[in-house]
């Protein structure tokens, strides 16, 4: 049978061309929408970076008129400086653009690609002061910005969103009123305005409430928030002129005030934040729109810290402080809004937990503006997976890896090629100990002698434990301040391991082996045997508590490992119902340890567990609390440190080193004393960029 080709065949030809070549007119169609898509998303970039830089500029001539700067054509004369008015002079202060000013002078800088991070949990939320957990505030510390912050390399004090401060020492006029009101009689009236008077549920208790205030006199917590009492210490901050949040609107000292009255609203969800701010704030301030001022209620070391890391929100944003706006900032989790150099892709309601986690590039920035156009955080809870997940390359870092995690990495040679790694100990890296409880039950316990507890150290195999339980990523620490931080005493050294010395002293102290079976006893013939007590989660502290025992028993001295489910563990910690215990510190770059070892903090609930007693360490302490002067202030901090060695309330067994890894077509990932240097700063040569 003939096959032939008719007209309808044709009819059906030249459709089937006529789709084909309008599918492909509209593929290019597509290409063109798509290539002015970006052309104009890219021209919007470049209109936002440029009125930031102009409004930057008009910011910096509107300083310098203000100051007195004389402009060819104008006779003025020179204004005082800021330097004059008692502030640091802005032009010696540090740059905190300095590096990315310098990074994008290499050949091969380039602007564009992503960051794709993992955290191991859930974030709940990352509205600022709301969110309770680190990961949210990773997140909001590309967002939102402070006055200040440190430098990562030198420690230094650097402006951020103020230009210059100063801070005054008002300690000799807040003495002299204390001690004045303090000489001054309470008065029934007073004792019946206070909150205790009036919370007393029968007359009985109201009248005893009375007497015993009369008799205990004026309170300094009462006496600091009269009106007349003088601040302590006064923090000003100059800001900078010209600073946008991401929507364009100005940030001003206004803002300041606000993010203080928010956090300070009862019914706002941030009682940790109001809690503290109550503690040390007297008032926050704004003069004028570019002054903040800072008054705090008594001396302490760390008001300039207080100050200059709080965290700037938008009024306009978060505003007004009613009870429907309070309602949403404490519900909504994705409610964030900062002046900083990146912002959420997100309408302020459109993010929830579960969600990536995506910032993009300000495009608004008021600084220099970063190379990279997004940070990616991503939620894998699995140490395993989230190895996994770098190896195959769906992410591009791994922070804070655990020293099982890193050594796991190191043996792939593929992946070690094609990546980086940064191993450092950091100036704020906290601290593992033991902790010799000092009294249970009421009675004391053979850790109250400096003795027994010198040579329980003595005992302990520290350099064997960081050996085996941290694969050597670690150090022995000779206190709670970290060898980086000013802190610490350099010549204070760790107590050795020394189990002949050790026995030493356990017989200095009536413990010696009386009966011939390796244990010591006490004079009363009660042998030397303690639990351990720690956390059941994971191996690690079973596997120090295992080395400890074997290490022990080279005293005469028998541990019996006693592992806790948390809740249980918590309870013990909290009746200090235990011999001895472990667990670890986070630190600061600077660390208040009053909380630890001051013996004020022993009772049920507070922190010094181990009811731990030095009445020269807890005047010392209290005496570098108020000491503004911060050389002053470390040596005597250098004091307190080499009473806790010699003491030894606690075994200071371990300072875990900072390990991770990078993606390797990142450039300028380093190593700053800090630990990594911020991700701000890094960027992908054009021809390696990964993300479009």
């Amino acid at each position: 049978m003939e096959n032939r080709f008719g007209f309808k065949d044709l009819v059906l030809s030249v459709l089937l061309v006529a789709i084909l070549v309008s599918l492909w007119l509209a593929m290019k169609q597509f290409d063109r929408q798509h290539e002015t898509l970006r052309t104009v998303s890219e021209s919007i970039k470049q209109q936002d970076a440029a009125q930031a830089r102009l409004e930057r500029t008009i910011a910096d001539l509107a300083e310098k008129l203000e100051a007195g700067v004389v402009f060819p054509g104008s006779s003025q004369g020179d204004g005082p400086g800021p330097e004059a008015m008692g502030f640091a002079d802005p032009d010696e202060l540090p740059d905190p653009f300095a590096e990315l000013k310098q990074v994008k002078q290499d050949p091969d800088y380039a602007s564009g690609d992503w960051v794709v991070d993992a955290f191991p949990v859930n974030v709940a939320k990352v509205t600022p002061f709301i969110s309770r957990d680190f990961y949210g505030a990773v997140v909001q510390s590309f967002v939102v910005e402070s006055l200040a912050v440190r430098d990562s390399d030198t420690l230094a004090w650097t402006p951020v969103l103020a230009k210059t401060w100063k801070t005054e020492d008002n300690t000799t006029a807040w003495n002299a009123y204390v001690k004045r009101r303090q000489g001054e009689p309470l008065t029934k009236e007073e004792v019946r305005a206070e909150d205790g008077y009036g919370s007393a549920e029968t007359d009985e208790l109201k009248q005893a409430y009375v007497q015993r205030r009369l008799t205990e006199g004026r309170r300094i917590d009462d006496i600091v928030k009269e009106t007349g009492c003088p601040p302590a210490t006064v923090v000003t901050f100059k800001l900078r002129r010209g600073i946008t949040f991401s929507d364009g609107q100005p940030l001003t000292a206004r803002d300041v005030v606000f993010t203080y009255n928010l956090v300070m609203h009862p019914k706002t969800d941030a009682a940790i934040y109001r809690n503290e701010y109550r503690l040390k704030f007297k008032s926050i301030t704004a003069p004028d729109d570019y002054t903040a001022v800072f008054s705090f209620k008594k001396p302490f070391f760390d008001t300039f810290f207080e100050a200059a890391t709080f965290r700037v929100l938008p009024e306009h944003f978060y505003g007004p402080l009613t009870d429907e706006r309070i309602e949403a900032i404490n519900t909504v989790p994705g409610l964030i809004l900062g002046s900083g150099p990146y912002k959420m892709i997100y309408g302020p309601k459109d993010w929830a937990p579960g969600k990536e986690l995506i910032l993009e590039r300000n495009g608004r920035y008021w600084g220099e503006a970063s190379a990279i156009d997004r940070l990616v955080f991503r939620e894998i809870s699995n140490d395993v997976a989230r190895l996994a997940a770098f190896r195959n390359g769906d992410i591009d870092l791994f922070y804070r890896a655990a020293p099982e995690q890193y050594i796991e990495y190191l043996k792939e040679d593929e992946l070690v090629k094609r990546s980086q790694s940064i191993e450092a100990f950091r100036p704020n890296d906290g601290y593992g100990w033991v902790a010799w409880n000092q009294k249970k039950n009421g009675e004391p316990t053979p850790f109250a002698d400096k003795r027994v507890r010198r040579a329980m150290t003595m005992l302990v195999d520290r350099q064997r434990i960081i050996d085996k339980a941290l694969y050597g990523y670690g150090l022995i620490p000779s206190g709670p301040f970290n060898k980086l931080s000013p802190q610490h005493n350099p010549q204070v050294q760790p107590l050795p391991y020394d189990p002949q010395q050790a026995r030493e002293l356990l017989a200095e102290a009536g413990y010696i082996d009386r009966d011939g079976d390796g244990v010591v006893e006490s004079k009363d013939g009660v042998p030397l045997i303690f639990k351990h007590t720690y956390p059941s989660t994971g191996t690690f502290w079973t596997n120090v508590s295992l080395g400890m025992k074997d290490s022990m028993a080279e005293g005469g001295v028998v541990l019996q490992p006693d592992p806790l489910e948390w809740s249980v563990f918590s309870e013990k910690v909290r009746s200090s119902d235990f011999d001895a215990i472990s667990m670890a510190w986070g630190a600061l770059i600077e660390t208040d340890i009053h909380h630890a070892f001051h013996s004020s903090n022993i009772g049920e609930g507070a922190n010094n567990f181990p009811s731990y007693i030095n009445p020269e360490l807890d005047r010392l302490i209290d005496q570098a609390r108020v000491t503004l002067d911060e050389e002053e202030r470390m040596q005597v901090w250098h004091k307190v440190h080499a009473i806790l060695n010699e003491d030894q309330p606690y075994t200071f067994l371990y300072v875990r080193k900072f390990l991770t890894f990078t993606d390797g077509r990142f450039r300028n990932v380093r190593q700053v004393l800090i630990g990594v240097n911020d991700r701000n700063f890094w960027y992908t040569p054009m021809v390696e960029q990964k993300y479009k």
